[in-house]
């Protein structure tokens, strides 16, 4: 089912549990930067971030500085700092706000 959604599941949110550190070093992409390491993806974005999944994502937004919001071909999810949102097979999404996040790919 193509859906975004918050969530606040705990077994989730303990997914969330690492360092960015342990990811890599950082990559210059997209107007920010990245680090990645298996299904795991840690994003300090510029402002606009794209991603793409037939899968499942859950993405936690870390910091955000001002509004922030999910844009995917359904519409928009607004995103507040703190947030976890699972992105089920929504295709192409992008996150925006001048935020970070880490995304994990299930």
């Amino acid at each position: 089912m193509k859906r975004l959604t918050k969530t606040t599941d705990p077994a989730i949110a303990e997914l969330f549990r690492l360092s960015p550190e342990d990811l890599g070093e950082p990559v210059r992409v997209q107007g920010g930067e990245k680090r990645a390491r298996g299904n795991v993806l840690h994003v300090v974005s510029g402002g606009r971030y794209k991603l793409f999944t037939e899968g499942v994502d859950y993405v936690k937004i870390l910091s955000l500085s001002g509004t922030g919001f999910i844009k995917w071909a359904r519409g928009e999810l607004p995103l507040s700092e703190g947030d976890i949102v699972a992105a089920e097979q929504p295709g192409e999404y992008e996150i925006n706000g001048l935020c970070t996040f880490t995304a994990i790919r299930k």
